[in-house]
């Protein structure tokens, strides 16, 4: 735990083995206890790691939970901590009312703690509530946001505060500490494409499509790739990893035998012919977690002229092919 002006001591630390089946989930908890003198904020980071110590899971880090005798609290919560672009998420503010009265007309305020990665898409819900003496209200407030920007991995919080009137015997405007939510990852996959620059009215050109795995779920399991109109499908798609089949012709859907890790890299080749005209081409790549949540990314290619370019007269670029015949 990172620790701010808070004494804690660990009361029952539990360590479970579990077993997990792609897809599923489990919990391992620990127990944590304050002193009756402790006034401040905490925050926990964890990750797990597998007994073969060959897969190791995202690091995660708690909201930040305020702790403190006889006040106003406010805490924020994020569900899920990971989110893809275009998808959205929750944000829930629980409040706890320690005063031995109670408090009305309590509104929040929220703000991201870095701009331009979410959108908000409503709330806060409801737009007051009240909170009676020594009470916890769980999900007081909620808000829906969109990821719209950022890039792939980024992260940010949330953080935010209530304020309210207190009623007999109380008097006037109570207000919480700010709080901080746990961190929030725009998860993706960072897609490049080998060669970005082609010729136009190639023929039987390979393109390789990479990714790497900073999603959201353990492992990739499948990358589908289309291309734009103009372009046509030139017979042949495969893997680096030969587990990995290919089908389809537009789009052509790689599925996988071995499964990319979190960290992971992959790279898919497929042969195409390019467009008369020319232009920058926008190509879409679908991939699909272990959780069966599913992205769309973008990696664009351009289309030159053919002999055209300086100093360099371009080409095609032929890439790497599983067979040579000589």
């Amino acid at each position: 735990p990172e620790l701010n002006a808070l004494t804690v001591t660990v009361t029952v630390w539990v360590t479970l083995a579990l077993t997990l089946a792609a897809g599923a989930s489990g919990t391992i908890a620990f127990t944590f206890s304050t002193l009756a003198t402790d006034n401040g904020t905490i925050s926990f980071t964890a990750f797990a790691r597998n007994g073969g110590n060959t897969a190791t899971s995202r690091s995660t880090v708690s909201n930040l939970l305020t702790v403190s005798g006889g006040s106003f609290i406010a805490n924020i919560s994020v569900t899920p901590v990971c989110a893809y672009i275009g998808q959205s998420f929750i944000v829930n503010m629980n409040l706890t009312n320690n005063y031995a009265y109670g408090i009305t007309s309590i509104s929040p305020t929220l703000a991201p703690t870095v701009a331009g990665i979410v959108t908000l898409s409503s709330g806060p819900t409801p737009a007051t509530v009240s909170v009676a003496a020594t009470t916890t209200l769980n999900n007081a407030f909620q808000w829906t946001y969109l990821i719209t920007g950022g890039t792939d991995g980024q992260t940010l919080g949330f953080s935010g505060l209530a304020s309210g009137t207190a009623s007999a015997p109380g008097s006037g405007t109570k207000t919480t500490p700010s709080a901080l939510s746990a961190t929030l990852t725009r998860g993706g996959f960072l897609p490049t494409v080998n060669p970005a620059v082609t010729n136009a009215d190639s023929t039987n050109a390979e393109f390789t499509f990479s990714i790497t795995n900073i999603g959201c779920g353990t492992n990739v399991k499948s990358v589908s790739i289309d291309y734009p109109a103009g372009w046509s499908y030139g017979g042949d798609g495969y893997a680096q990893d030969e587990t990995w089949t290919a089908s389809g012709a537009g789009p052509v859907l790689f599925s996988a035998g071995t499964q990319i890790a979190y960290g992971g890299s992959g790279s898919y080749s497929v042969v195409l012919n390019a467009p008369s005209s020319t232009g920058v081409y926008t190509f879409p790549l679908v991939m699909t977690d272990s959780l069966n949540a599913s992205v769309t990314q973008t990696v664009t290619v351009t289309v030159n002229a053919f002999n055209s370019g300086s100093p360099n007269i371009n080409q095609t670029n032929r890439g790497a092919w599983r067979e040579e015949f000589r």
